[in-house]
């Protein structure tokens, strides 16, 4: 603290000197009197030696002002989710509904950061449902083609990302991929007849609030999984 106000005072009495040795102003104001062959008066210097003090705080904080921006700007985390796919489980022959599993990836283009804190919510037309995220068991998860019974991807336990990035930063200009797997309590397969959408938020370590999207089908299947860089098979 007692740093920065000592360079503060000393960037105050710089730019004073500065603004009462040279300048338009005392060029102006000097060539004014030696043209009317005049002596400057004491108000006059006082006046402006006054200004300049004015200034020159001025241009101190400014100075003060701008280096904190662009401290602030290098030590953000700026993450970016992309929701790769969401798939909506539920059993086919209850109708219980349901298990979600939201393959994503999250980039950093700003410091170092986490991403905690995660919900996961559906919204359809008429309601929003709020999920519960599940661990994933140690043998990981396996994403399973409901009409031909095949597995179509296995999700490592690792690969959770909740795990994954919740105490690892992501480094700057690093990316992690990973899936979130979320369960709603109660839910029923009627309820989810037209298209939903999968919102997923979490927080960085500044505890600023990220947001990622996608509009999936009614009841989607893992009929067709995208290749993630950095999921395990």
């Amino acid at each position: 603290m007692w740093s920065d106000i000592r360079q503060f005072i000393w960037e105050v009495a710089t730019n004073w000197a500065g603004y009462s040795t040279g300048g338009l102003i005392v060029a102006t104001i000097a060539l004014w009197h030696t043209w009317r062959n005049k002596l400057m008066h004491r108000k006059l210097l006082l006046s402006v030696s006054v200004l300049f003090l004015v200034m020159a705080f001025f241009s101190a904080w400014e100075d003060q002002h701008r280096a904190y921006l662009n401290e602030a700007k290098e030590n953000t985390p700026d993450l970016k989710a992309t929701v790769y796919k969401s798939i909506l489980a539920y059993n086919m022959d209850t109708g219980e509904c349901c298990d979600v599993i939201i393959l994503l990836g999250i980039r950093n283009l700003g410091s170092p950061s986490v991403a905690r804190l995660w919900t996961v919510n559906l919204e359809t037309a008429s309601q929003k449902y709020n999920l519960r995220i599940l661990k994933a068991p140690k043998t990981g998860k396996n994403l399973v083609n409901p009409n031909t019974k095949q597995v179509m991807q296995h999700l490592a336990a690792s690969d959770l990302v909740t795990e994954k990035v919740g105490t690892n930063p992501i480094p700057k200009g690093g990316e992690a991929n990973g899936y979130l797997w979320a369960h709603l309590d109660g839910g029923k397969k009627d309820d989810f007849n037209s298209d939903v959408a999968a919102i997923v938020s979490y927080e960085d370590v500044r505890g600023t609030r990220c947001i990622g999207r996608i509009l999936m089908p009614a009841r989607g299947s893992p009929e067709s999984v995208p290749y993630i860089p950095g999921l395990s098979d």
